[in-house]
């Protein structure tokens, strides 16, 4: 259990493995950040089922030392930013029997929406960093990806993902206007009640029908698993009295090195 006490996904990681009769693992939170902990406490636990971010599977695969290896490890499920085959790749290589599981949700949906269940395969490590699919719908979901007339998008195009599903959000709290924007009438049939969020994300359909994710329709970026809008960064910085103007944007070489940046012009004159 990795997840903190407000985190949505803690139901799953807490009821799932008690429901199977599972026992639940639980780090040292001052510690699990800490290079090479992560791994040698699964190892020393015998972990065989893990929920993960992709940076956390990063934070075990590339600080653990070089003799660990975690055999035990039978199901790794990640969520919160996308997942490359090189992400794969490199847990495979600590623990071989693993197979990886890429969750697709967001906080205004239940814990996940959607998952692709990666193929065994033989020990041969591709070195590709290509982007995992998102997979296709749990049960009672559907992944649709829209394009800009409103239709389904064909095998390929580009369009923005909508979940349709009957366990959305209510809307947010305080913001109709985004409530309006965000949660839609499902346009294809249905009643008043049969609605689907609007991501923000953009994908296409694959010819095996799952989505493939292509990025954001908006300036949102993923730092680490979390969603953060550049702009709200921006509208911070430029409170201070020594910037004049701010921009914030997301870099480094990969998904593995994101980061935000900020770059300020300071202000003609500031006090203290």
């Amino acid at each position: 259990m990795l997840s903190g006490l407000s985190h949505d996904p803690l139901q799953r990681d807490v009821f799932t493995p008690l429901w199977v009769g599972g026992t639940i693992c639980i780090p040292d939170p001052d510690r699990m950040g800490q290079p090479a902990w992560l791994g040698e406490w699964m190892e020393r636990e015998q972990v065989n089922v893990c929920h993960l971010t992709p940076a956390m599977g990063r934070l075990i695969t590339d600080t653990s030392p070089a003799g660990l290896r975690l055999p035990a490890l039978r199901w790794a499920f990640f969520v919160g930013e996308a997942l490359t085959w090189g992400d794969e790749a490199r847990l495979r290589r600590l623990a071989p029997n693993v197979r990886c599981v890429n969750f697709y949700g967001s906080t205004e949906t239940q814990r996940a929406v959607a998952y692709y269940v990666l193929p065994a395969r033989d020990s041969a490590v591709p070195e590709d960093l290509g982007v995992l699919p998102l997979g296709q719908g749990m049960p009672d979901v559907q992944l649709l990806v829209l394009n800009r007339a409103g239709l389904l998008a064909g095998i390929g195009e580009r369009g923005e993902i909508h979940v349709r599903s009957p366990h959305l959000a209510r809307g947010y709290i305080g913001r109709p206007e985004l409530t309006v924007e965000r949660f839609l009438r499902n346009p294809f049939g249905g009643g008043a009640t049969d609605r689907m969020y609007r991501t923000g994300d953009l994908g296409r359909y694959l010819p095996d029908g799952n989505v493939e994710f292509l990025g954001r329709a908006d300036d949102q970026v993923q730092i680490r698993g979390f969603r953060v809008e550049p702009a709200e960064v921006q509208q911070v910085l430029v409170r201070h009295s020594a910037v004049r103007q701010a921009v914030v944007m997301a870099s480094g070489e990969g998904l593995r090195d994101r980061r935000l940046v900020a770059d300020v012009r300071q202000a003609l004159a500031h006090g203290p």
